[in-house]
């Protein structure tokens, strides 16, 4: 009988510890600088990039529309980095020169539309900035 109740216990036990543990909220990820000398990794900058786009969607569903001006600014600073890299060939940096400039097109959108709290164009250029994120394919 002892053991059965400690056995129920135990089981109990583990079930709140495992629950508790899946119900707290996520930690927000550090996102390391800009290197202050030389080019970035592309590879890396398109990490950060696809990274503040995703933290300005969720601003857009959360209304925080400084946040999401805040993320466009950074957007445009690393966006503005991209293609700098002398990994890639010529054919790639004339690819990436033009979805580059689509982007910080779209981005300044964003940026404008955040200040005015605009809803709809806030969310059409969230919309086209990860598409155009989603075409730029450094393995090409």
């Amino acid at each position: 009988m002892i053991l059965v109740k400690w056995g129920f216990r135990c089981i109990w036990l583990i079930s709140a510890t495992a629950t508790i543990g899946c119900c707290t909220t996520p930690e927000s990820v550090a996102v390391p600088p800009l290197p202050v000398e030389g080019p970035a990794a592309n590879r890396d900058l398109l990490l950060r990039i696809r990274y503040h786009a995703s933290e300005a969607v969720d601003a857009y569903y959360l209304d925080d529309w400084a946040q999401v001006e805040k993320l466009a600014g950074l957007l445009e600073t690393e966006t503005k980095f991209l293609g700098d890299s002398p990994e890639l060939s010529p054919r790639s940096k004339t690819a990436l020169s033009l979805e580059k400039k689509v982007l910080l097109d779209n981005i300044a959108v964003l940026k404008q539309a955040a200040r005015s709290a605009n809803v709809t164009q806030v969310g059409d250029a969230l919309s086209q900035i990860q598409t155009h994120i989603r075409k730029i394919n450094l393995e090409k």
